[in-house]
């Protein structure tokens, strides 16, 4: 059983890929974090009546969501708005990530947790 870490959460890929995780018998604990509506989300996804526990924390609550994390997702980012070329989107998303990723590796209880991020359909490497 797993600790697993949503960020971005109440997206428009966080929630539905929520929704999934909470489906499943591998995951005892979804922790879900966003700026904005995480405790809805996870106030909705509670009602499924699955054996995992679903907890939601905001804008201020990343060490708290992140601490024990056996894997943690990174839907987070914004949709590509008129105007913006893909590298301005790309730096929007990278800087999500930098903001999530690497200080709170500590938080992580085990030696090498997984993270898994979303990117654009060409080739970029963050």
């Amino acid at each position: 059983m797993a600790l697993v870490v949503v960020c971005g959460a109440a997206g428009g890929i966080g929630q539905p890929l929520s929704l999934l995780l909470k489906q499943s018998d591998l995951i005892s604990h979804l922790a879900l974090y966003d700026i904005v509506n995480a405790a809805g989300v996870a106030a909705d996804l509670s009602h499924i009546n699955t054996a995992s526990k679903v907890t939601g924390h905001g804008k201020d609550a990343l060490a708290e969501a992140l601490h024990g994390a056996h894997t943690v997702v990174i839907p987070a980012g914004v949709p590509r708005k008129p105007g913006m070329t893909r590298d301005d989107l790309f730096k929007v998303r990278t800087a999500w990530h930098l903001r999530l990723h690497p200080s709170h590796a500590h938080l992580f209880s085990f030696p090498r947790p997984l993270a898994c991020t979303r990117r654009d359909h060409r080739n970029q490497n963050v």
